[in-house]
């Protein structure tokens, strides 16, 4: 029985592909993919001049340029998103491996991998956030195998496949650092190298604070703020960050204090036996004292 609960987590993640395979051409294409066809097809050099598209998915325009001329069908489309998605699960049994994951937690990591329901959505979308998911799972993989060019290659390419790409790229170098004290000399090469991949993309997205449009946002503290608030909690009332940040810490604050409890009236290991051994001590230490 227990050989055929080892293949579980085997069996979700090949139902999750089937997931991210099933319909992948079915439905019609929306505005976003729509740019994607229109970003494909431009010379070349002009991907960088043109700002009708500011999530920086140039890895994934230049991916699509060959297969659109061989196909424009919306299955070859999102080809390359379906196919990263299924590496993606991949990758996900290698890490559980490689980490030791017990079998509960194969299953809950497989579960979450293969059925939620925005995975499955990206998987099946034309745009860069697949890709952007298994360059980071990559970049995983590689920070703690030590594979020191395999993570340059991956957390170079992030910024590539979106513009929040190096936070992902950071939190994988961190974890790299974390685990190989004797290879930080490395890692920091790693880092400066992939910061140094990364500044013609700074330089490309310096352009798109600058106001070209009397509709365009006025770039402000306030404009900044409440733009990274809305991408963290993208909610239409405006209260609904504060609220949740009230409930969790709230919620913090009730565990604080019912710790602080438990541990204040917990009766400690052998208390009794302690107990008994000091009470039946003191008469002993107090004579031995007077007799000193």
């Amino acid at each position: 029985m227990r050989k055929h609960l080892d293949k579980l987590p085997a069996f979700i993640l090949a139902i999750g592909a089937i997931l991210r395979i099933a319909g992948t051409g079915a439905s019609a294409i929306w505005f976003d993919e729509s740019v994607m066809v229109y970003r494909s097809h431009l010379p070349f050099l002009r991907l960088w001049a043109e700002h009708s598209d500011s999530s920086g998915d140039l890895l994934l325009e230049i991916i699509l340029r060959p297969l659109l001329a061989l196909s424009q069908s919306v299955w070859i489309l999102r080809l390359p998103s379906m196919l990263a998605a299924l590496a993606s699960l991949w990758l996900v049994w290698k890490l559980m491996r490689r980490l030791n994951f017990t079998l509960r937690q194969q299953v809950v990591t497989a579960s979450f991998a293969a059925f939620l329901p925005g995975l499955i959505w990206v998987a099946q979308d034309a745009r860069s956030y697949s890709v952007l998911g298994l360059l980071f799972l990559g970049a995983l993989w590689f920070a703690i195998q030590g594979n020191w060019l395999g993570l340059l290659a991956a957390c170079g390419l992030t910024v590539y496949a979106h513009n929040v790409g190096p936070i992902f790229a950071i939190a994988a170098l961190m974890i790299a650092w974390y685990l190989h004290p004797a290879q930080r000399r490395n890692i920091l090469a790693v880092a400066l190298v992939a910061a140094y991949a990364w500044i013609p993309a700074a330089i490309h997205m310096s352009g798109m604070w600058v106001v070209q449009q009397p509709w365009q946002p006025t770039l402000s503290f306030s404009w900044v703020v409440n733009n990274s608030l809305q991408s963290l909690w993208p909610m239409s009332w405006s209260g609904a960050l504060w609220f949740a940040a009230f409930l969790v810490l709230g919620y913090t604050f009730f565990r604080v204090i019912t710790l602080l409890v438990l541990f204040a009236f917990k009766k400690p290991k052998n208390w009794g036996t302690n107990h008994e051994r000091a009470i039946c001590r003191a008469p002993l230490q107090r004579r031995k004292h007077k007799t000193n």
